[in-house]
């Protein structure tokens, strides 16, 4: 490691193992004197005085934010326990999760096959100092099922297929396709999460690297906000999506085939917004 304090962005079960992305938070004041400074690489970003606010709130003595914004982790333990992690690293993209306020979303997931895929949002592209804002654009790489490694013939840019804007969230559907949030602006200093929302769909195949903007949809102007979490079944995804009420439509679920990346309307719901999808198992 790089002596960096992290938090743990994720749990994965696959391969009889367990996946999570380590996201590097800069170092603690403990970690800023230990062992004589050595994991301090920029002395003027340790904190002078206590500042920021909520989850931003930082301590006199501390570094917050990596100084490593151009590789991503991803450790891999062999039960619950979660000692002694196997960890893996890569420059060819940014650390792999999607960034929300305090929130820090999953982003590593596993095909059907085993294979495990790890996606970076590239978040680290909103910092205000150049030497922790990342260079590298939203990208993907891959674990081959039971490899020990990073495969080094595997790595997609998602931004060269976006024009330049990244995501908020993924999650595995069927096979090797991921649905993708998307933003319609890129990632730059000052970018403001809050009010600016993700209202797109994609849909990203693995084995191709191929990126399919979910059409079918309402407009992206309309939409206020997906259910936090899609359900998926058959190889079918299926997405609460809640519209503008001055529209005055009640929010429905979409069905989406990965394989078109088309969207169907289906279930209208008579609520102001649709927050989960899911099923429940009789007995």
């Amino acid at each position: 490691g790089n002596g960096e304090y992290v938090t743990l962005a994720g749990i994965l079960e696959s391969n009889g193992k367990i996946y999570s992305a380590p996201i590097p938070m800069g170092l603690s004041q403990y970690g800023v004197k230990a062992e004589g400074g050595k994991y301090v690489k920029y002395d003027d970003l340790v904190k002078t005085k206590d500042g920021g606010t909520a989850s931003s709130s930082y301590k006199k003595g501390e570094l917050q934010w990596t100084q490593y914004p151009n590789e991503a982790w991803v450790a891999v333990y062999d039960d619950e326990k979660l000692t002694t992690p196997k960890l893996m690293k890569t420059d060819k993209i940014s650390y792999a999760c999607g960034r929300y306020r305090s929130q820090y979303y999953q982003t590593i997931w596993a095909a059907d096959n085993g294979d495990v895929y790890v996606f970076s949002p590239s978040y680290a592209k909103t910092m205000e100092d150049d030497r922790q804002k990342t260079t590298l654009p939203a990208g993907v790489v891959r674990i081959k099922a039971g490899a020990n490694e990073f495969d080094k013939n595997y790595y997609y840019n998602i931004e060269s297929q976006t024009g330049g804007n990244s995501f908020l969230r993924c999650w595995h559907i069927t096979e090797d396709y991921f649905l993708l949030l998307m933003y319609d602006v890129p990632f730059s200093v000052g970018f403001n999460a809050v009010k600016t929302p993700a209202t797109r769909l994609a849909v990203f195949k693995g084995e191709t690297g191929k990126l399919t903007y979910v059409t079918g949809l309402p407009s992206p102007e309309t939409i206020v906000g997906f259910a936090d979490t899609p359900y998926s079944e058959n190889g079918t995804a299926y997405v609460g999506v809640t519209t503008k009420t001055d529209d005055k439509a009640y929010p429905a679920v979409y069905s989406i085939d990965p394989k078109t990346a088309k969207a169907s309307k289906g279930l209208v719901v008579e609520a102001t917004q649709i927050d989960a999808v899911g099923k429940l198992a009789a007995k």
